[in-house]
């Protein structure tokens, strides 16, 4: 810091003893220094003055440190983690087991087999009543000949209005009964071969589920279903019967 030849000595030396205490904790000798550079002045106002001075080539002095060591800027700051992704960009765990599940919940075209094969029943001018019923993976249970069922979760169905009003009706009607009677179906593969099945309604440990029952067996084993296989389920009617379509799905169908 330079100082004009008019400024008192006693003045430079409190001002120099202040800015050595501002920039670290002063020493007990310092701080007896300024106080006999105080007692040696006559008036007041010349260290008011000279601490004025101080405080104003303060601020330049620590803008001058700063502009050649930048790193002191942030010397004593600590260091502020990254910010992170927005909400939106964020996926949960459940989020993504979800997606494969909720795909599998769209409705596919109608396969062109199908649309041909219910023109040959109904008519040509006939619309296209089919109804997509699951996307599935065969577990053990379903494949497994002392069971004699595939299992449908009324919450995995795509398409829950399949039923017209009498099997609707027979449906509730077996609600509370031991032995249902169920609705009887064919079930029909892309290669036009029939099997005769069954459609119940069962609560199994408090789950409503659809379940196609007799000739389920025999379904699995011309198919040659195995577990873990993947296979979709349609529905349409003909002349007031009820008929599944069963396609096994590749890896390039799922």
């Amino acid at each position: 810091m330079t100082f004009k030849e008019e400024v008192p000595q006693e003045d430079i030396e409190c001002v120099e003893t202040l800015l050595i205490m501002s920039s670290s904790k002063p020493a007990p000798e310092e701080y007896k220094r300024l106080q006999l550079c105080i007692l040696g002045r006559n008036k007041s106002s010349t260290i008011t003055t000279s601490f004025s001075t101080f405080m104003e080539s303060r601020g330049h002095i620590r803008d001058c440190a700063l502009r050649e060591c930048p790193s002191k800027r942030t010397r004593n700051r600590r260091d502020v983690p990254p910010m992170s992704p927005p909400m939106e960009q964020r996926q949960s765990k459940k989020a993504k087991r979800n997606t494969k599940a909720s795909s599998s919940k769209t409705r596919e075209p109608t396969p062109g087999w199908l649309i041909r094969l219910m023109r040959r029943k109904n008519g040509r001018e006939h619309e296209d009543n089919s109804k997509k019923i699951i996307d599935k993976e065969l577990t053990a249970t379903d494949v497994h000949p002392n069971n004699n069922r595939l299992s449908i979760p009324l919450s995995n169905i795509v398409e829950l209005e399949f039923l017209n009003h009498e099997e609707k009706r027979a449906i509730e009607e077996d609600a509370n009964k031991v032995n249902k009677e169920g609705v009887d179906a064919i079930l029909v593969t892309s290669d036009l071969r029939e099997f005769p099945v069954n459609l119940r309604l069962w609560d199994m440990r408090g789950s409503l589920q659809y379940n196609l029952v007799t000739g389920w067996n025999q379904v699995v084993e011309d198919c040659r279903l195995k577990k873990k296989r993947n296979i979709r389920l349609w529905s349409f009617h003909s002349n007031d019967k009820l008929y599944f379509a069963l396609v096994p799905l590749s890896v390039s169908d799922q």
